[in-house]
Parts: structure tokens; C-alpha cells; sequence
């Protein structure tokens, strides 16, 4: 496919959460649901485990290393912060690892 005849990239869907645990893995069990099969979910975290995250976006029924499992929990990247001088701030995206 020529380059300029792939459509621009955009989301599907947005939403900010805060950090909460309970929150954060309901919103990614909801949308993992919701959206289609090959949508990102994304999330930025300082706290809360990215495989934690990801575990909540495996449909209910499935297990985590059935395919489909797996398939939806590597759906899931999130974006870490973490400092180590307060003015020094370091980030980094991570992708789950396959649970």
C-alpha cells in the first residue's frame, strides 16, 4: 500500500483516569469489551501494575493464556513516571507482559 494512501492515526477513544486501582481496571474491562479487537488501550501510571491493568482487559471466560487471553492483555501498554530527583523526571512506555 502506498504511504500516502494510509489514513492518519487517531483514537478511537479517550478517557482519563485517576490512580485507582479499582477504577483504572474497571475502565479497561469495560472498553476492552467495548472497542474493537485491535484497539490500543492506554494508560498512564506511576502505581498501578500495567500487567494488572491488562489482566482486566481479558474477557470474561477467557484465561490469560488462552489466545484470545492473550491477545486482548497485549492490547494494553502503559506509560510509566517515576523520579528520582524531583526535578528529574523520566518516562518511558511499556508494553504488559504476556500474562
Amino acid at each position: 500500500m502506498h504511504p500516502t494512501a494510509v489514513p492518519a492515526l487517531k483514537p478511537d477513544f479517550m478517557k482519563a483516569a485517576s490512580e485507582n486501582v479499582n477504577l483504572k481496571t474497571s475502565l479497561f474491562e469495560s472498553l476492552s469489551a467495548a472497542l474493537r479487537p485491535d484497539a490500543i488501550l492506554a494508560t498512564n501510571t506511576s502505581s498501578i501494575s500495567i500487567t494488572k491493568i491488562a489482566a482486566a482487559a481479558i474477557p470474561k471466560g477467557e484465561t490469560a493464556s488462552s489466545e484470545k487471553g492473550k491477545a486482548s492483555a497485549a492490547r494494553v501498554v502503559g506509560r510509566t513516571r517515576f523520579t528520582q530527583i524531583q526535578k528529574h523526571l523520566t518516562q518511558y512506555w511499556r508494553r504488559a507482559p504476556l500474562l
